[in-house]
């Protein structure tokens, strides 16, 4: 029978990436907020994950979500947040951020994640972000729509790209 612990950590974890998931993020968001720290949300997504997954099949999209997972930790402060928050989309809160800098830190793992896909042997991808902060809106719902509408809008104007403003 499993450890109240190691079932915690089960519901809590994205097992492919060991990244938190939805659920943590969640709880992790509503201290934050409780105690007023200012920070900078975004959510990233793998461009055309769908037609990878389809064209080198399921171990490459898992190899990628791995790597696009290890790259985000490593552009990131230690003790910043990255978590899986579905799919191939990921969540990053930067603690006492601004919405720039939350830019700059993504478009580096950008570029991050171009030089680590040359020579790795995983199919090339990119991916696409949206950054809110919270001099913008102090409700988690209203930032991560922010966020998500930015995401959008940078999927829409081309992919591959990070914006802190709807186009």
């Amino acid at each position: 029978m499993p450890s109240p612990r190691r079932s915690r950590w089960r519901a809590t974890t994205d097992s492919l990436t060991g990244l938190p998931n939805r659920r943590s993020s969640d709880d992790h968001v509503r201290h934050l907020l409780h105690d007023r720290v200012p920070f900078a949300v975004a959510l990233c997504d793998l461009d055309w994950f769908k037609t990878l997954n389809d064209t080198y099949g399921h171990d490459a999209g898992d190899e990628a979500l791995q790597l696009f997972a290890d790259i985000v930790r490593a552009a990131v402060r230690a003790d910043d947040f990255v978590a899986r928050f579905g799919g191939e989309e990921f969540l990053v809160i930067l603690y006492r951020a601004t919405k720039a800098h939350g830019s700059d830190v993504l478009d580096r793992a950008r570029l991050e994640l171009a030089v680590a896909l040359t020579g790795h042997s995983s199919p090339a991808f990119t991916f696409s972000a949206g950054v809110a902060d919270t001099s913008e809106a102090r409700e988690w719902r209203t930032l991560l729509a922010l966020a998500d509408e930015r995401l959008l809008s940078a999927k829409r104007s081309g992919r591959n790209r990070v914006l802190t403003v709807s186009l």
